[in-house]
């Protein structure tokens, strides 16, 4: 791609907003798309000086080569496991930063403005928040980019991201010796916008806490200002299950550049099981990750395996596909919002839920074999 501006990446773009943030005359702004993700362009005041372009992750991509080694991972800490998705490995990495006095940026729950962004985490108190998978698109602001910036003059900063953010923070960085990342296997990420709708569904209270995990389970868990908790199988929620059909994706994640083996950061960390016991997998791509894999193997148990068992983890060999009901579900979200979508869109599905919660698996399993006359 090339261009003056931005505005030829179009819905290639991942919304990682790093364009926003180096723009010199403040031309670039926001617009929804069609599943209510940020989209960013370039306005009449744009001067075409390509700093956008450079730093755009959908346009300049930098990769490690291919490695055939990952670890199977998990963490020695059992209370930091408990609350945890997998295996623990982001919060120790991060500890180790911060114990050296450098500084971690990762996504958490922001109360206030009620979404998942990236913040900046200088002290291991604040670590916790950065624990657990958050299945939605995460902000980063202009300043938190400028923050990094400044921090990396002086500090080792980590940031730990989606593969796209990661690439538009070292598009942005450069070379610099002290920046260190990590990047997760993802699969795509619903907007902001669409997790709003679905909380508000639920709760008209701030949300205090959200998870997405509940050990290897899928369930959305939520806590709102009044003490009042919600856990909500992931299979009965309509946010959830759009998520795990990959039906409600930022457009960009269907095309993603970043669903590869070949990985921007100099580790990658994503969800691994084996003999149905949770773990993470860790791909150590550069030097730096290397480094790292040895530094933590006082807190982290560590175990060498192929990467040909990660053959059947799609994002790191192909980009999540694009089904038929995706269009299905976007005409009808904007027409009549997210649980009409849902319910119109995967009727079926729901019905079948439905029935095993009345009826038991058992008994739902024998008369759907009755009535198909097996």
């Amino acid at each position: 791609m090339s261009s003056g501006n931005i505005n030829c990446i179009g819905d290639n773009c991942c919304g990682c907003e790093a364009c926003y943030s180096v723009c010199p005359k403040n031309a670039i702004y926001a617009e929804r798309g069609r599943r209510g993700e940020l989209l960013y362009k370039s306005n009449e005041e744009c001067i075409n000086c390509g700093r956008c372009l450079k730093v755009c992750a959908a346009n300049n991509t930098k990769l490690h080569d291919e490695v055939d080694i990952f670890y199977r991972a998990i963490t020695k800490q059992k209370d930091v496991l408990k609350k945890s998705s997998s295996g623990g490995i982001a919060y120790e990495i991060a500890r180790l930063i911060l114990s050296e006095g450098g500084i971690t940026y990762a996504a958490v729950w922001d109360v206030d403005k009620q979404r998942v962004q990236h913040s900046r985490i200088a002290s291991v108190q604040e670590l916790p928040a950065i624990q657990g998978s958050k299945y939605v698109h995460s902000t980063i602001e202009k300043d938190t980019y400028e923050n990094i910036l400044k921090d990396v003059k002086e500090h080792k900063v980590l940031f730990i991201g989606c593969p796209c953010q990661v690439s538009a923070v070292k598009n942005l960085v450069g070379d610099k010796s002290k920046l260190i990342c990590i990047d997760l296997v993802c699969h795509g990420v619903p907007s902001a916008e669409m997790l709003k709708k679905q909380i508000k569904k639920i709760t008209d209270d701030m949300v205090e806490t959200i998870s997405f995990r509940r050990g290897l389970s899928f369930f959305l868990n939520l806590k709102d200002r009044s003490g009042k908790t919600y856990s909500i199988n992931g299979y009965d929620n309509p946010y959830y299950v759009l998520f795990l059909t990959y039906t409600s994706l930022r457009e960009s994640c269907y095309k993603c550049r970043y669903a590869q083996r070949k990985r921007v950061g100099d580790l990658t960390i994503g969800d691994y099981t084996e003999q149905g016991k949770g773990y993470s997998c860790v791909l150590p791509n550069s030097e730096v990750g290397q480094r790292l894999v040895a530094e933590t193997c006082s807190s982290i148990q560590y175990e060498e395996r192929n990467t040909a068992l990660l053959k059947e983890n799609d994002a790191l060999n192909h980009p999540t596909v694009r089904s038929s009901k995706v269009d299905v579900f976007t005409e009808r979200y904007n027409k009549r919002g997210i649980y009409y979508a849902y319910y119109r869109t995967f009727l079926a599905f729901v019905m079948k839920r439905i029935g095993r919660r009345l009826l038991g698996d058992k008994i739902y399993d024998k008369a759907i074999k009755r009535f198909k006359g097996k």
